[in-house]
């Protein structure tokens, strides 16, 4: 898949033009507080989700629904709170609404908060349809805590200031896809639980439930979904989240993709230059988007794949076992 990134900001004067301007957003708004109003938008749209860093001058009450087909995820960027579906906003929480969720909200004056917009299409990619039933229904408020939350605004932040610096940058598909994934690892990691050991079992269990996941995934030759292989390791997705957080320091999503890595590492290790191709061994590991591939690998390898499928790779004339074979007169004669 190829990036399709847009930048851009938008600027209004009148409350009028603010429920012209939000659309998508189904809403009816009102200014609340005296004096001149003004609105300003930093917006980045990156394989179809839509960030906005927004600046309002006045207090505004809304009523209305969230884009049909999106889900919402919206923070401050200040200490100030605000109210969303009659629940007080603060830094460390997140509102949210899915597919046209009925809302209303009051913002304070001089209120500076950011917005992600997920295409459903997307969501269902990552989550899966039965699994995004269960973890999209009936949310309005997440309580995260600061550390995801801050997370998340960090790569709001960073991606706007990088694809606002030179149309170089913004026609950089490979760069559009790794912030994509970004992105979403973090949204996945707050919906699915990430904030939060409610029901998540003792370290101990979580321990073994990763153990489990991991000799799981070791014995395949197809790529798996964390939703299966939570179900494989006998625990819940967010249980499973949590241990891999805590025993690993990274998702069961990343577990799985850098796992599929080294596995296509070994076979362009061990491949006869000429005979097979990236595509064909990358094809057998299931990634289908081979310049987010390229990206990752390198990422985490330090070469490109058809580098590593280049080089003659020859064993070390010694090895560890023959080190320590190796006889103190023979090894100081050496």
């Amino acid at each position: 898949m190829s990036g399709h990134i847009q930048t851009g900001n938008i600027e209004t004067h009148d409350i009028e033009e603010l429920n012209y301007s939000v659309d998508p957003w189904q809403l009816r708004m009102q200014q609340m507080s005296a004096g001149p109003f003004t609105a300003r938008f930093d917006v980045l749209q990156i394989n179809g989700i839509l960030l906005t860093r927004e600046r309002w001058s006045q207090s505004v009450i809304a009523k209305g629904a969230t884009p049909e087909g999106y889900l919402v995820l919206a923070c401050t960027s200040t200490k100030k709170s605000f109210l969303y579906a009659g629940q007080e906003i603060e830094p460390g929480s997140l509102c949210t609404g899915f597919d046209a969720t009925e809302v209303d909200f009051q913002t304070p004056v001089d209120e500076d908060h950011w917005v992600i917009l997920v295409p459903k299409n997307l969501l269902l990619r990552y989550l899966g349809e039965e699994l995004a039933v269960n973890v999209l229904r009936g949310q309005r408020v997440i309580h995260t805590g600061r550390r995801l939350t801050h997370r998340l605004f960090l790569i709001v932040d960073r991606a706007m200031r990088t694809f606002r610096a030179g149309d170089r940058i913004q026609a950089d598909d490979l760069l559009a896809q790794t912030v994509e994934a970004e992105l979403m690892e973090t949204v996945m990691e707050i919906l699915l639980g990430g904030g939060t050991d409610a029901g998540c079992g003792t370290p101990r269990k979580r321990f073994l439930a990763c153990r489990r996941a991991i000799l799981h995934a070791e014995n395949l030759d197809q790529p798996l979904r964390a939703p299966q292989l939570a179900a494989a390791a006998g625990v819940s997705q967010r249980m499973l989240e949590m241990g891999f957080r805590e025993m690993l320091g990274i998702s069961p999503q990343k577990f799985l993709r850098w796992s599929r890595l080294n596995n296509l590492r070994r076979d362009l290790h061990a491949a006869h230059s000429g005979k097979e191709t990236v595509t064909d061994m990358a094809s057998r590991w299931g990634f289908q988007e081979l310049g987010r591939t390229a990206v990752e690998y390198k990422q985490l390898f330090g070469e490109s794949p058809s580098q590593t499928l280049s080089l003659e790779h020859h064993p070390h004339s010694l090895r560890l076992v023959d080190a320590l074979r190796t006889t103190p007169s023979t090894a100081s004669s050496a």
